[in-house]
């Protein structure tokens, strides 16, 4: 009996190690796949982030791809998108103007496409294996009176 309830406590605190590594794992693909910098950012049109600029409002632009974040002089920040293929300056906004920053958009691309890959593969893995290790588990041998039939020893006649 003593062993029986040490199988179950140790089972249960390797599914809490489980549990606590899905989490972690969950937890690094959020931060992976969450946009990193601000996110309370203002939407507004581009042609209003290109006033402020010509106002002389704005003290930095952050480019990537097409989103257009601006920061104000006042700490306010805002987001705008402006249209593939059109660069800043068909807008009026110019680096003499305000300081531009251009990010790299193929920055951070490789975690999402390769866990796109290989989590499915790792997560069909995961589940054969803890199903086989079930099926190996409930595939003991127990005797019950009566069932000559699933037995596994030739039965004697009683006539």
């Amino acid at each position: 009996m003593k062993d029986k309830h040490m199988n179950l406590k140790s089972s249960c605190f390797r599914n809490i190690f489980y549990l606590g590594v899905a989490a972690v794992i969950g937890l690094i693909i959020y931060s992976l796949v969450l946009p990193a910098g601000k996110i309370n950012l203002q939407e507004v049109p581009i042609s209003e982030i290109a006033l402020k600029v010509s106002e002389g409002r704005v003290s930095l632009i952050e480019v990537n791809q097409n989103e257009v974040r601006a920061e104000l002089k006042d700490g306010q920040a805002l987001k705008s998108f402006k249209e593939a293929g059109v660069g800043l300056k068909d807008y009026g906004i110019t680096s003499d103007k305000v300081e531009i920053k251009v990010k790299n958009p193929d920055r951070g691309s490789f975690w999402p496409s390769f866990l796109s890959i290989i989590l499915p593969f790792l997560l069909i893995g995961g589940f054969l294996y803890f199903m086989l290790r079930q099926a190996q588990v409930g595939n003991i041998f127990r005797p019950i009176a009566g069932a000559a039939f699933f037995s596994r020893r030739p039965q004697k006649d009683n006539l």
